[in-house]
């Protein structure tokens, strides 16, 4: 009996000390990762001139850092850099660079239902974004997750407004014009009685410059602006919005380097991308008087279409959310949640059964 009392008491502190230093380990490995440093890059959408790259996203950068006690570091890349704009979700997934912000519009190819991104005629204000955002959220998370990749916001924009080199009064003005700009919005114009073509921002100054195209879209007048498209086009089509409240922008991350990071830096950086949305419309908000002021004051023309004209708009925007709604269920299901709010909101009597 003294025997077999003393080998477990043996055992027991044998037994002790194991679990002693797996403690001990474990606490290690929690504190290494919590100091652990993560060196991460992120390409934008926007060129170097623009506010976002210049101003914005770096403002973004610096507050993860700083949240962070210097523990992520975002390195950015502007436009076009590390891989085509249009590449970026790709790349993302595939570990190119740990994250991006991009234009949803690109990812549709992959899935259908980013086409909402630029469905025309639907959010009025950033009430009505945050609305379908927050409904929609998890539907887009659960289509981003399988291209490995998680999306952690969508960023608003302004008006979307289209610069001509010939003004524009009635619906009719539109037939046969040719207009640069991509998703959804194509799809709206081209319900107008317009053409549609896509080409690389770089390439549209001359476009519009030897008229091979008539018009274009790029985010709102500042990125107009900074683009000098005024310059070769002198009107701009203010009414109908293309993009009312524009959801175009959205903020991604590699999904095993989301992972990676601890509970704590997780948050930070989601409580930063989800302050960025207001940062960034607040920003561009002012960006936007001044910029179409500037043009005015280089000859710009501005023009709208009739009220007369405004069934036909609504008609032509209707009929690309239900294009929309026919690429896929998740497309099906985000045109029914848009909708279904829109409705709420007294701007459509369009439904989704």
């Amino acid at each position: 009996m003294k025997k077999w009392r003393s080998i477990n008491i043996k055992g027991y502190f044998a037994l002790c000390l194991l679990v002693a230093s797996f403690v001990l380990t474990s606490s290690a490995l929690a504190a290494s990762s919590e100091k652990k440093v993560f060196n991460w890059r992120m390409q934008t959408v926007y060129s170097p001139t623009l506010i976002e790259q210049k101003e914005i996203i770096p403002a973004f950068v610096k507050e993860v850092k700083q949240m962070s006690g210097g523990r992520l570091n975002i390195t950015i890349f502007p436009g076009g850099t590390l891989v085509p704009n249009v590449d970026m979700v790709p790349a993302v997934g595939k570990g190119m660079f740990e994250m991006a912000q991009s234009s949803m519009s690109y990812a549709a190819g992959l899935m259908p239902e980013c086409l909402y991104s630029r469905a025309p005629m639907a959010a009025r204000n950033a009430d009505d974004l945050g609305s379908i955002w927050a409904a929609t959220r998890d539907l887009f998370r659960a289509s981003y997750a399988k291209q490995n990749v998680r999306i952690l916001s969508l960023m608003q924009c302004t008006d979307s407004h289209v610069i001509l080199t010939k003004p524009v009064k009635t619906l009719d003005d539109l037939k046969g014009m040719k207009i640069r700009t991509i998703g959804a919005t194509a799809l709206f114009f081209e319900g107008l009685g317009a053409s549609t073509v896509y080409i690389p921002g770089g390439e549209v100054y001359t476009g519009l410059a030897v008229k091979t195209i008539d018009g274009a879209t790029w985010g709102g007048d500042s990125t107009l602006y900074n683009w000098k498209w005024h310059e070769v086009a002198k009107y701009l089509l203010m009414s109908p919005a293309a993009l009312v409240a524009n959801p175009g922008d959205e903020m991604v991350v590699n999904l095993d380097a989301w992972n990676s990071l601890p509970p704590d830096l997780q948050a930070i950086l989601q409580t930063a991308a989800d302050k960025l949305h207001w940062v960034q419309r607040n920003t561009l908000l002012k960006e936007e008087s001044k910029a179409r002021q500037q043009m005015l004051d280089a000859g710009v023309t501005l023009c709208s279409l009739p009220d007369s004209d405004y069934p036909k708009v609504m008609k032509a925007a209707e009929s690309v959310w239900a294009d929309i709604a026919s690429k896929s269920p998740e497309a099906k299901e985000v045109v029914k949640i848009m909708s279904d709010y829109l409705r709420s909101q007294g701007y459509t009597k369009f439904k989704i059964e």
